[in-house]
C-alpha cells in the first residue's frame, strides 16, 4: 500500500535551488510507492530516465500550448519554479510508465502527484493536506485510469504490441500530470482552495483532455 500521512499545515515558500532537482523528486515519490515497485524503479533509473527524456521531449512539444490560458497571470518567478516542479513530475511519470512494472503505472502517478502538489502549495505558501491530497490524485486517477487498461493489457504480452501500449499510456500519463500541475498552479495563484474542489479540477482537466483530443482514443465519462 502507498505510505500516507494524514497532516495539515501551512508551507512556507519553497525556494528552487540545486538540492531540488529531480533526483530529489524521485526519491521523495519512491519513498511513497510499495517497496517492491520502488526497488525495480531505482535499479533501472538510468536506463528508464533517458529514455524518458527523450519520449518527453516529443510528448511535451505537442502539449504545452494548451497550457498558456492558466499561465497568463502567472508571474515569471512563480512560473519558473512550478515549471521545474512539474517537469520533475512528468518525467517521473514517463518513467514509472515505461518501467516493466505492468498494470501499475496509472496508481504509481498517484504518489508523483501528490509529491508534485505539494512542492506546488510550497511554491505559494498555501495550506495543504497531505490526505485530501491523495483523495484528489486518487479521484482524478479512478477519472482517467480506464484510458490505460488497453495498453497495459498489451505491454504484459512479451514481444507484441510492447511499443504501441507503452506510448499511448505514456502520452496520457504526461498529459494527466501536467494538466493537474498547472490546473494546480492557475487555482493557486488565484487564491483558490484546490484540495477542497475536487469536482472543479477534475472538470478542468477532463475538459484540457478534451482539448487535447485525447477522448478521440479514450473515452472520457
Amino acid at each position: 500500500m502507498f505510505k500516507r500521512k494524514q497532516k495539515k499545515e501551512v508551507l512556507s515558500p519553497m525556494t528552487v535551488d540545486k538540492a531540488d532537482d529531480f533526483d530529489q523528486f524521485f526519491t521523495e515519490v519512491t519513498q511513497k510507492m510499495p517497496k517492491k515497485s520502488a526497488s525495480i524503479l531505482k535499479k533501472s533509473l538510468s536506463s528508464l530516465k533517458q529514455e524518458a527524456e527523450k519520449n518527453l521531449t516529443v510528448v511535451g512539444s505537442k502539449l504545452d500550448h494548451y497550457f498558456d490560458p492558466l499561465l497568463e497571470n502567472v508571474a515569471p518567478e512563480v512560473r519558473k519554479k512550478a515549471h521545474q516542479t512539474i517537469h520533475s513530475a512528468t518525467l517521473m511519470a514517463a518513467i514509472v510508465t515505461l518501467s516493466p512494472i505492468p498494470l501499475t503505472d496509472a496508481a504509481m502517478l498517484v504518489p508523483i502527484q501528490v509529491v508534485m502538489m505539494s512542492r506546488l502549495h510550497k511554491i505559494f505558501g498555501a495550506k495543504w493536506s497531505e490526505g485530501m491530497a491523495w483523495s484528489l490524485a486518487k479521484e482524478t486517477f479512478l477519472m482517467t485510469f480506464v484510458r490505460e487498461i488497453p495498453g497495459n493489457l498489451m505491454k504484459i504480452i512479451p514481444f507484441f504490441g510492447t511499443a504501441a501500449g507503452t506510448v499511448a499510456n505514456l502520452t496520457v500519463s504526461v498529459a494527466i500530470t501536467e494538466t493537474l500541475g498547472w490546473i494546480t498552479v492557475n487555482m493557486l495563484n488565484k487564491g483558490e482552495d484546490v484540495l477542497s474542489n475536487k469536482k472543479n479540477v477534475n472538470q478542468q482537466v477532463k475538459k484540457i483532455l478534451q482539448l487535447m483530443q485525447l477522448s478521440t482514443h479514450f473515452k472520457l465519462k
